[in-house]
């Protein structure tokens, strides 16, 4: 029983004489923190900045490859940045290492010796994505390519980003949900309040106006749909009419009325209302085919108008 305790006790006395001269069982406590340098909203475009360092919060002293302080290098070792999206997938970074992996021997990292990186634009090698969030860290690695090398890494607490949608481009998406909800459920006693939603959104909802009067074949919903393109003006709104022009005549639609009746011609004769209330102009047969003069006042003007989602 003597012999046991006395095993244990030498044993016991051998790792604290062991951290306490700075041996193989000395504490390694690398730690390294980030800082975003940028809002944490920002708009698309603009430039995602972190800073980072790193620090030897141990009692012990470390070896690491010459460029562990740096950007990271080919041979794995260095500086790396983590992004990772709302569903926590790691984002892939489009810069190759800033440089090769360092020659000669590793150097010496001392207890309570730290490095910064003032700043980093992240937005140079990774997208971020409008109306997403995404988590960033840095994360020092150190590999034993070289020779003596530590073997190991410190990842910095985690810092957020998010890109704030564009206002159109949001409004342009909620458009699409009510027009085709609107669509879908279409009753044309019923379809003031929808039309009035629509119209709320501004030319952002022109977009999926025009998707649906390509796709719709019921008389009534098409003049709907019509009429609301005659109070947005904007460049898609002008496009999506002169093509009804044009081309709504050959169309055929389900009237409700039966026998050969279509409803296209008084369809062709809103869309010309509503190009005649966005543009200003107004054309006689007199002059020739309408479909060709408006086709030809397209061409000459279309680009007079903005975009429905603002010009950019």
């Amino acid at each position: 029983m003597k012999i046991k305790h006395l095993k244990s006790a030498a044993m016991a006395f051998a790792l604290v004489a062991a951290a306490a001269t700075g041996g193989p069982a000395a504490a390694q406590s690398v730690s390294a923190v980030a800082k975003l340098l940028t809002p944490e909203a920002i708009n698309a475009g603009e430039p995602v900045k972190i800073s980072c360092e790193v620090e030897n919060a141990g009692v012990a002293e470390l070896a690491v490859p010459p460029h562990f302080f740096s950007i990271g290098a080919s041979d794995g070792a260095g500086l790396f940045f983590v992004v990772k999206d709302e569903a926590g997938s790691p984002q892939r970074s489009a810069c190759p290492p800033k440089i090769p992996p360092a020659l000669g021997s590793a150097v010496p990292f001392r207890p309570g010796e730290y490095h910064g990186f003032r700043s980093f634009d992240l937005s140079q090698c990774f997208v971020f994505e409008e109306g997403k969030t995404y988590s960033i860290s840095a994360e020092y690695v150190s590999r034993p390519n070289t020779p003596g090398a530590w073997n190991g890494s410190a990842m910095s607490n985690p810092v957020k980003v998010t890109v704030k949608e564009d206002t159109a481009k949001k409004n342009a998406r909620a458009a699409s949900e009510l027009v085709s909800e609107w669509l879908n459920n279409y009753d044309y006693h019923a379809s003031g309040a929808a039309k009035k939603s629509v119209l709320s959104l501004g030319t952002s909802a022109v977009p999926a106006l025009a998707d649906a009067l390509r796709a719709e074949s019921r008389l009534l919903a098409a003049g709907d749909i019509i009429e609301l393109l005659g109070y947005l003006p904007c460049r898609e709104s002008v496009d999506a009419l002169v093509l009804f022009v044009v081309t709504g005549g050959g169309q055929r639609f389900n009237s409700g009325i039966g026998g050969e009746f279509s409803g296209a011609s008084i369809l062709v004769d809103a869309a010309v209302v509503s190009l005649e209330k966005i543009s200003g102009e107004r054309f006689s047969r007199d002059k020739g085919d309408l479909a060709e003069q408006w086709y030809s006042w397209h061409e000459q003007n279309r680009n007079t108008f903005k975009s429905a989602l603002g010009d950019r």
